[in-house]
């Protein structure tokens, strides 16, 4: 979906990998100074600048969401009513079936009946058929043309259809129609996050998540968006706040318990993290990326076999996810599986070509297996890709020495030093590396 692939892009613009660990240093079988990405900790005063210490992976798009999915009855046509009214109680059991074929009795009994098209069209999505739910909320629009909550419905269901002019179309007639309606104001200001983020406007997202906010302040989902939007911008302490305040509203939503892991996570907090994403599990909330967000930070603790435990959970649920391949692959490499390492890799980069950590990794990999034209190949291809991953310059300088290019090897580390971040990890063994082959260079006798 258009919703969910922005979003990724825009959070990997963000990421930054912990590869820094001390399991991972402390093995004699990987190279000092591996070419990995890491995130230094946060001091508690830096927490409000922007900051490139972000979560592994992407926040999910939430699935049409919860806000309205309440069936109404705004008026009682006798019969159709009594009918509908049948149907919303078994839409809020969760008997959807029944619920659809409630609805569809009461439309037979009203033809013009607004709410029964509504309703079923909740039903529908329940029932994971969204193209019946959108015929529906389009039917109920016809027939009552300034309802705001079929207006907020429909437009969720264009973003999933890949289609945000249409959806907020529909989000500017739902607030044109019912301006104190706070689902409109929360369905596009998730929108313009993703799709203006990474452009780095997020003006109006903010606007939209106040709006919200304001109009419920009793309700958490204003404060779990204006957190969420403070965490992608960097403003850490202020996501923590938001967060804070949406759990002391609803201590058991799911949604904010795991967004506020991942703030825990990017001031590293690894045990904070944990404590939060096993919240969000016991309140119901099963996502993949909550789970490799867990293993991730058992890795941070050094806790590699519950880190793979989890790890294996999101791989049962979305076998192709890149994220869960990238992090297993990465526990491997801390271990010394090298070969299982570089087929999560392999994996990872199949389902995300682009994933240039993904290249960073399998790499590193082959720098181990001393596989070192491939190294090469997949350091050249992450630095391609994103020219600030300059740690790719340092992977490719390795690799060049032990194929003895030493030329090459001396020209690709002054580049790395060059290009470096101050207090880049590898800028110390680089740096003695390029000392010892200049003075190679210089002891050897000319022909």
């Amino acid at each position: 979906m258009l919703l969910e692939s922005l979003w990724y892009k825009f959070m990997l613009v963000l990421v930054c990998l912990a590869a820094g660990l001390s399991g991972c240093q402390a093995k004699e079988s990987i190279p000092p100074g591996v070419p990995l990405p890491t995130i230094p900790a946060i001091e508690p005063s830096q927490a409000s600048a922007p900051t490139t210490d972000a979560p592994i992976v992407t926040l999910e798009a939430p699935p049409v969401s919860t806000e309205t999915l309440t069936p109404t009855a705004t008026y009682d046509p006798g019969p159709a009513g009594e009918i509908l009214r049948a149907g919303n109680r078994n839409y809020e059991s969760g008997n959807y079936v029944q619920a659809i074929n409630d609805y569809s009795l009461a439309i037979l009994a009203d033809p013009n009946y607004a709410d029964a098209y509504y309703n079923r069209g909740l039903a529908y999505v329940a029932f994971n058929d969204p193209d019946a739910a959108y015929n529906d909320f389009s039917t109920a629009i016809v027939l009552d043309l300034y309802r705001a909550d079929a207006h907020v419905s429909r437009a969720r269901i264009e973003i999933q259809r890949g289609n945000p002019d249409a959806a907020i179309e529909d989000l500017m007639r739902a607030e044109e129609y019912e301006p104190g309606y706070a689902p409109t104001y929360l369905v596009r200001g998730r929108l313009y996050r993703d799709l203006f983020l990474s452009q780095g406007e997020y003006a109006r997202a903010l606007a939209d998540f106040e709006r919200v906010i304001a109009l419920a302040p009793e309700e958490p989902d204003g404060f779990v968006e204006r957190g969420t939007l403070y965490l992608a911008i960097g403003q850490v302490d202020l996501a923590l706040i938001d967060l804070n305040v949406a759990l002391a509203l609803d201590p058991l939503n799911g949604e904010a318990l795991f967004r506020r892991g991942l703030v825990y996570t990017a001031l590293n907090q690894p045990n904070n993290a944990i404590a939060d994403y096993e919240a969000a599990l016991n309140a119901g909330l099963d996502r993949t990326t909550l789970y490799v967000e867990m293993g991730m930070a058992y890795t941070r603790i050094e806790q590699y076999d519950l880190a793979l435990r989890i790890l294996e959970v999101a791989i049962q649920q979305d076998p192709r996810n890149p994220q869960a391949h990238y992090v297993r692959g990465l526990v491997l490499l801390i271990l010394g599986q090298y070969y299982p390492a570089s087929v999560d890799a392999t994996i990872a980069l199949e389902n995300q070509p682009d994933y240039v950590e993904a290249l960073g990794l399998r790499g590193t990999v082959y720098l181990n297996l001393q596989r070192w034209q491939d190294a090469i190949d997949d350091f050249q291809a992450a630095y391609d890709l994103d020219p600030s991953y300059v740690d790719a310059l340092y992977g490719i300088g390795q690799a060049q020495n032990a194929l003895g290019q030493t030329g090459d090897a001396l020209a690709t580390l002054e580049a790395y030093l060059r290009l470096a971040p101050p207090g880049s990890r590898n800028v110390a063994s680089a740096q003695a590396l390029l000392t010892t082959l200049q003075s190679q260079v210089t002891a050897t006798p000319t022909p």
